[in-house]
């Protein structure tokens, strides 16, 4: 009963470099989410300013000494208000694309597992959400619930089941007609241990997948609910609700206020879409004979299995005689006992023509 992916297995070597080698855009993504990351996290650390406290003394500064990116209509710092909505952000997306591949993931199991009149209620479902676009679903279930941060992140992660659900039951309808999950079935496991001890570390590969390409799509989403003034409300700062506020009435007379944040969202979403395609491609590459798997750096393989050999039976066969240029091999098979036309006699030891005339 082998899976696809061992956590916490003996570390491969240089495989983590080997994924650096091959992938440098994906790399690259990373080590920009990484440090968007960090500095979301030593925020207080990294600002000098109240990211909330206005100053009417000192709008629309321009970039200078004290306010590294300057001043927005308020005389708030647009480099602290940009870094910790950084933590917004962040907070947004990882949280709505875990959310949104858990339950995919959990929908994706009960119906590609169970099937029949399962299957058959849940995908009408699933088809009636996916065929609502991404902003416009999430766009009618905050106005329904009203703006807040909880709101936002359950309007979000909403349309983000049906589109791992699919991928997930894809791979289940694969996984379940494999020989280990026979096997399984065959020894009495009932269909709960089937489904989370052997099917379910199957599809791990690609819920990582979609939770990694979804990251960009909520960071954008929530951008644009917060543009729409549906989003995180204030005093949190966001860097959808930052373009929201400025880009409308100061984009041409302070252009300082509208740069940051945007380009603040467009690095962050192309970060994410580089790592999401990189993994997807080592994805589709590691996969091999085993469905859903990929490569995933610093975890081993588990290693193939080989069928054992019948009692009796040795290692090796001995190949027959080499074909002589225009003869049909033999087969291994010594003349004596290769098989004799019509009218030929085999002739006893020691015969000789003189012996028949005597």
């Amino acid at each position: 009963m082998s899976a696809v992916i061992r956590w916490g297995g003996p570390r491969r070597p240089g495989s983590t470099a080997r994924f650096i080698r091959r992938y440098p855009l994906g790399t690259a993504g990373a080590a920009i989410i990484l440090l968007v990351v960090l500095a979301a996290v030593a925020a207080d650390a990294l600002t000098t300013y109240d990211p909330t406290r206005t100053d009417a003394a000192h709008t629309f500064l321009p970039p200078n000494r004290a306010h590294w990116l300057g001043t927005d209509h308020l005389g708030r710092d647009i480099y602290s208000r940009l870094v910790y909505g950084a933590r917004v952000s962040l907070a947004v997306g990882i949280t709505c694309s875990l959310l949104g591949g858990l339950a995919g993931g959990s929908v994706g199991l009960a119906s590609g597992y169970a099937g029949g009149m399962v299957d058959l209620l849940v995908q009408p479902v699933l088809d009636i959400m996916q065929g609502f676009p991404l902003l416009v679903l999430a766009l009618v279930m905050t106005a329904v619930l009203g703006p807040s941060l909880a709101t936002v992140i359950i309007a979000i992660s909403v349309p983000f089941i049906p589109r791992v659900a699919r991928v997930v039951r894809a791979a289940v309808l694969s996984i379940r007609e494999t020989s280990y999950v026979e096997a399984a079935s065959a020894l009495g496991a009932n269909r709960a241990r089937i489904a989370l001890r052997h099917i379910f570390p199957n599809t791990v590969s690609s819920l990582i997948v979609m939770t990694t390409a979804q990251l960009g799509s909520a960071i954008l989403v929530e951008a644009a609910l917060s543009f729409l003034g549906l989003g995180v409300p204030e005093p949190y700062p966001s860097w959808g609700r930052m373009l929201s506020v400025s880009a409308a009435e100061f984009a041409q007379r302070a252009p300082w206020v509208v740069i940051a944040p945007g380009l603040a969202i467009s690095i962050v979403v192309f970060a994410s879409n580089l790592l999401g395609t990189a993994f997807e491609t080592s994805w589709i590459r590691g996969s091999g004979s085993e469905p859903g798997g990929f490569t995933v750096p610093g975890v081993r393989p588990p290693a193939p299995s080989t069928p054992p050999r019948p009692p009796g039976r040795s290692r090796r066969c001995r190949p027959g005689p080499r074909p002589r240029s225009g003869r049909p091999a033999t087969g291994g098979r010594s003349r004596a006992t290769r098989p004799r036309g019509p009218g030929r006699t085999r002739r006893a030891p020691g015969w000789s023509p003189g012996a028949s005339l005597a």
